[in-house]
């Protein structure tokens, strides 16, 4: 699991994994969270009722040298940045693993910030998926959504869209890869991913000039000296206050991360919004957030296969997971 800059429930998308590899494994799997403060309100959340259907083991990463590997068969899946002490405890246990399968390469945000885990796998013989590789979304369904009859089933459907929709206004502007997500060059040389959709948006938009507390907000968060990143960071908020009142969503005088967004159900949405700013975001609602780690562990039991495999797989593991709460 990631750790502050995602909801206080979890990464939607590692709990789709998290529900395929419990299927797959049962009790033999045992999943490490990682962030202290995000253990509880996980379990409480959804791992006590996954826990109890498939009998597999959720423990936090500060308690990870509690488990000891027996045998020489076990597997390890690598899917959010680690602290040096699990990279100690993957290195003491290297003769118990046999496969280790890892979410991302060396620059992505799972291990360029995990120098001690790189270090360690680049000893042992990893399969590595990358993200541009796994990256897939499914469209919301009704009707899935009415098959679901337990109500945690539904409630990680809808999460799988509203997660997506919740992001568009916690920004990753604190976070040391700013630039990679804002910049101009962030990504192979042009626009980074978290600009990149709202360009054809901006550029149907008067020159965006900030309210007072926002841009303050704005200075006060971000991570970066790059000029581009603030411009595209001044746009993407003057966007998101064409929507709403985003001066509600600020937090200790900064902009807020998917660690502290707050409920957007009583964010006033203005009316007068420009139709292209509120098509952006009605459309937002009705694709789910990128499914990276489910097609990282549907790979690793399954094999390779088409996005259209993966997108009908990930609903019918959500559809097992609800017929298996109910009996």
């Amino acid at each position: 699991m990631g750790d502050e800059y995602y909801t206080e429930d979890g990464d939607v998308d590692d709990i789709a994994c998290i529900l395929l590899l419990a299927q797959i494994h049962g009790d033999r799997l045992v999943i490490v969270i990682s962030g202290r403060d995000r253990f509880k309100p996980f379990m409480k959340e959804v791992g006590d009722s996954i826990q109890e259907v498939y009998g597999c083991t959720f423990i936090q990463e500060d308690n990870l040298d509690q488990l000891e590997l027996q045998g020489n068969t076990n597997s390890v899946y690598i899917h959010s940045p680690t602290k040096p002490s699990s990279a100690a405890w993957m290195e003491r246990n290297l003769t118990h693993i046999a496969a280790v399968y890892r979410q991302g390469d060396d620059q992505s945000v799972n291990f360029k910030g995990s120098p001690d885990m790189r270090a360690i796998l680049e000893r042992v013989s990893v399969t590595l998926y990358r993200t541009q590789d796994t990256e897939f979304t499914i469209n919301y369904d009704y009707k899935v959504e009415q098959q679901l009859s337990c109500w945690l089933a539904r409630k990680i459907y809808r999460d799988y869209f509203e997660f997506g929709y919740r992001k568009k206004f916690g920004t990753a502007a604190h976070l040391p890869y700013c630039d990679r997500l804002y910049s101009n060059t962030g990504k192979n040389g042009g626009p980074g991913n978290g600009i990149l959709e709202y360009l054809p948006i901006i550029e149907t938009l008067p020159p965006i000039v900030l309210p007072e507390r926002l841009e303050q907000s704005l200075l006060n968060t971000i991570n970066s000296t790059d000029e581009s990143s603030l411009v595209n960071l001044r746009n993407i908020v003057g966007v998101l206050n064409m929507y709403c009142d985003y001066s509600a969503l600020i937090v200790d005088d900064k902009l807020p991360n998917m660690g502290n967004l707050k409920s957007l159900d009583n964010v006033i949405k203005w009316p007068d919004c420009p139709y292209v700013v509120k098509e952006f975001f009605e459309n937002v609602r009705m694709k789910s957030t990128p499914l990276f780690d489910f097609t990282s562990g549907y790979w690793s039991t399954h094999g390779h296969c088409s996005r259209e495999e993966l997108q009908s797989a990930v609903v019918q593991s959500l559809k097992k997971f609800d017929y298996d709460m109910l009996t």
